[in-house]
């Protein structure tokens, strides 16, 4: 994380996104926002737009995904770079080319979306620490 005029930012690299956790927390940890370097090939670019929206709102802060355009070794890569406030609407999407956009990243509006959804003061701590398992520590299929 990083201490920045704009707050903390905090950095989830492509896979990372997955893992609601893991962003839950960074946001904990005090960032304010969170951007993503990601390499999500074609096929998957649903869940890239899907998960980025979702980061957004579980933590009611900012996402900022950036994401490769063109072919590459692994496929082809769409782009849909998105900056995605905290109510999870999508502030600006570049789309599948190459680009540059400027958003305005007020965090005051994680502060207004977390009074109206008090994401954290509702949370059981500790309730998403990892809990005992028992089996063979295989993972499911």
């Amino acid at each position: 994380m990083w201490d920045t005029s704009l707050g903390r930012i905090a950095v989830a690299v492509c896979y990372d996104l997955r893992f609601a956790v893991f962003c839950r927390r960074l946001a904990l940890a005090g960032a304010q926002a969170l951007v993503v370097p990601a390499e999500w090939p074609h096929p998957r670019t649903p869940h890239w737009e899907l998960l980025l929206r979702a980061r957004a709102v579980e933590n009611a802060w900012w996402v900022l995904g950036v994401n490769r355009v063109g072919p590459g070794r692994g496929g082809v890569f769409e782009g849909a770079s998105q900056a995605v406030d905290p109510w999870g609407e999508v502030a600006v999407h570049l789309g599948g080319d190459e680009g540059v956009a400027v958003v305005e990243v007020d965090p005051r509006r994680n502060g207004e979306a977390r009074s109206r959804i008090p994401v954290f003061e509702d949370r059981v701590p500790g309730w998403d620490d990892p809990a005992p398992v028992s089996g063979s520590g295989e993972a499911p299929a």
